[in-house]
């Protein structure tokens, strides 16, 4: 099992490539993945239930370590529908995260049926690092 440690030093990684942003809490520190899409919307059931997503909706983030394509995999749900995963760049610290005492949750920040399906819906990711 990885440590809580291990899940923070991979995000400062990402901080210092930019590829995510942090920010200073009271308690702790709120790094927040900005503006992520869904990979692989289009090919799990997100197509069929764009119509219900709306912006603030609560997202489920599963952690898949025996996932035979990326043992980092991090399934993103919406109310027990799988619409697709993470993206690879940044889903070994929330996977991290995940399975550590770390909290990530995830929200959808706009939803767009006229574009690309893997541009239709954009998420933030907020891990929350005692």
């Amino acid at each position: 099992m990885p440590s809580t440690m291990e899940a923070i030093a991979e995000l400062e990684r990402l901080v210092s490539r930019r590829l995510v942003t942090a920010s200073a809490k009271a308690q702790g520190t709120e790094y927040v993945f900005a503006d992520t899409f869904v990979a692989g919307f289009r090919f799990h059931d997100g197509l069929d239930i764009l119509p219900s997503l709306e912006p603030g909706d609560s997202l489920d983030l599963i952690a898949e370590p025996g996932n035979p394509h990326d043992d980092w995999a991090v399934r993103v749900e919406h109310r027990k529908s799988r619409i697709g995963y993470v993206p690879r760049a940044i889903n070994q610290a929330v996977s991290l995260l995940l399975q550590t005492a770390g909290q990530v949750h995830a929200h959808i920040v706009s939803v767009n049926p006229e574009a690309a399906p893997w541009e239709c819906v954009r998420i933030h990711l907020v891990a929350d690092v005692p």
